[in-house]
């Protein structure tokens, strides 16, 4: 699955010189799921989710840290089908609406590895990349689908066995060599 983000700005030294017009419909297009920033580090708002929702049937990811489970409930109220939830692991009522992004290996074993894993290659704390030794780790353990985020510019850098992946630094790159149809 790939999952189009539309993103402008990173805290990790990242912004764009395309508008977010392009970007938008570029994710819109392409993207089997559209992923949109609602952290105001990322420049995101939730307005921006609440807009993407009107332009796209298509299912869309809140992607935030969604620090508690209200920010689960209004992602999904605002008509986020998926909201990304780092370092903690929500209500399990949640858990079928979320993709779970663990903030070092050593919380793994605390989550759910049937629900959606996201394996970051960016560490969010430093904004360095982490050892790629950590996916083979979490793609032994992880027994429901395993999404691969960051660091995504080609189609070769999805690492081998990911279910799916989140790109959005480099949507336009990515795209333009896919030649996604």
């Amino acid at each position: 699955m790939f999952i189009a983000e539309i993103k402008t700005f990173s805290p990790f030294g990242f912004k764009t010189t395309d508008s977010i017009e392009v970007l938008r419909d570029a994710a819109i297009t392409w993207g089997d799921m559209v992923s949109v920033h609602t952290d105001p580090r990322w420049h995101g708002t939730w307005k921006d989710l609440q807009e993407v929702r009107k332009l796209t049937s298509k299912p869309i990811l809140s992607k935030g840290m969604h620090h508690t489970d209200d920010d689960i409930q209004k992602a999904l109220d605002l008509g986020a089908d998926k909201v990304l939830v780092v370092g903690r692991v929500p209500a399990t009522k949640y858990i079928p609406y979320c993709l779970l992004e663990p903030l070092y290996a050593s919380q793994l074993p605390t989550y759910p590895l049937d629900a959606t894993i996201v394996w970051n290659s960016r560490d969010l704390a430093t904004g360095a990349p982490k050892n790629k030794k950590l996916w083979t780790l979490f793609r032994s353990q992880v027994t429901g689908p395993l999404i691969h985020a960051s660091k995504i510019r080609l189609p070769s850098d999805v690492m081998p066995g990911a279910d799916g992946f989140i790109v959005g630094e480099h949507l336009l790159t990515f795209i333009k060599a896919s030649q996604v149809h």
